[in-house]
Formats: C-alpha cells, structure tokens, sequence
C-alpha cells in the first residue's frame, strides 16, 4: 500500500477512537490531525462519512509531489477505513480571515444527522469549510447540558446552536438562541426541532447583542 506510515498510523488511531467514542455515543470525531509531518491533513468521522482537510502546503513545496501524496493518503483513509469512495469529502484548508470562513464552497444543501452523546444534530460537510458542528468544542457543550438545569440559556453568536441543544437537554428552563446569520438561526431552529425542543421556550432570535446591551438577558441565563 502507498503511504503506508501514514495507513499504520489511521488504523492506530481508529482502533483507540473507535471503542471511545461507541462507549461515549459519539458519532463525529477526529481520526489523524497531522501526527506525521510529511502526510499534512486532518481527517474527521461523522458518522460513516469522513472529511480530509489538507492542510495548504507551502509554496517550497514541489505541487506534483504534493498532490500525489494526497492521492496516497485518500487511497490508505479508503483502505483503512474500510468505506465507500463516494462517503469521503476533501476539503483545502488555508488561512482564513473575518467572514471567509463563512462563505459557501457549495450549493448542496446535502445535510447528514449525527449524534453526539444524547443530542442530535444536522452536519453539512459539502457547502462549507466548516460543517456546523466545531469537534473541539464537545467538552464545553456536554459541560454546559450539565450546568443548565433549570436555568434559561442564553447563546450569543450561536451558529447552528448546538450548545443550545445540549443545554435543552439537560433540563434548561429555556434557551434563546441569538445569530446575526439567518441561514444558521435556521440550521439552529432546525437542530432544536430535531431534538424535540420546540415552541416558546426553544426559540432562536436574530436580534443580535441587545440582549445583552438592553439588559434582556433573565438573571439566570449562562
């Protein structure tokens, strides 16, 4: 097999995620984050669809060379994983700034639903360098499920709120939802409904940050 340090090392990683996150109920995950220079890419699961980000070499490096190493490490993440070719979505990540981040690589509109411990949640792997749910985040979101019971949650900046679900989950009184992006109030409002968080309590709104400047924001609100 080419790439072969590269596929020792997945099947490594794969063999010790893969147990972890069955026992944990977590669908979306990351596999290999560069752990060998030379095979320069991150690759995440969700669910049984895997994304690789190559990381955009620099410009010493030799683009022939380059692109044929990244045919080696598509060809072993196949292999290794044992998936179908059509479930793999490649994706370049370079420096991003301010809202370049955001913007559309796709008009797909193809979303996939994950599970992440008890929550949910609508992944978009296509349209977008990011694809809704931020991986390292996780910890903070099952912390914020824990710390929310009986509380009203506030999400400022929310993005596709799945803080929000998290913290509904865990018994928050209620949970307001605050984005500037209509596109993710909508994502946000759709990842609610998925989890059977609905009507006034459960509620995304673009109003921005007067809830926190207007003194809005309920007293009990995290």
């Amino acid at each position: 097999m080419l790439a072969e340090d590269f596929a020792n090392r997945l099947r490594k990683n794969l063999k010790k995620f893969e147990k972890w996150a069955r026992q944990e109920g977590i669908e979306c995950y990351r596999l290999y984050d560069a752990d060998l220079p030379e095979y320069n890419v991150a690759i995440d699961r969700y669910a049984d669809w895997v994304v690789v980000q190559e990381y955009a070499p620099p410009k010493t490096v030799d683009a022939h060379k380059a692109r044929q190493r990244l045919f080696d490490i598509i060809a072993a993440t196949i292999a290794v994983l044992d998936m179908a070719p059509n479930k793999l979505v490649l994706k370049t990540r370079e420096r991003q700034k301010g809202k370049n981040q955001y913007q559309k690589m796709a008009e797909k509109g193809d979303f996939i639903e994950v599970q992440e411990y008890n929550a949910r949640l609508w992944v978009n792997l296509t349209d977008y360098l990011d694809t809704g749910l931020f991986l390292d985040h996780r910890i903070a979101r099952r912390m914020l499920g824990q710390m929310s019971k009986g509380k009203d949650f506030l999400n400022l900046f929310s993005y596709t709120g799945s803080a929000s679900v998290h913290a509904g989950l865990g018994g928050a009184r209620s949970t307001t939802t605050v984005d500037m992006s209509r596109t993710y109030l909508e994502w946000a409002e759709r990842n609610l409904r998925l989890n059977g968080l609905t009507g006034r309590a459960h509620r995304p709104d673009a109003s921005g940050t007067c809830w926190v400047g207007c003194g809005r924001a309920p007293n009990s609100s995290i």
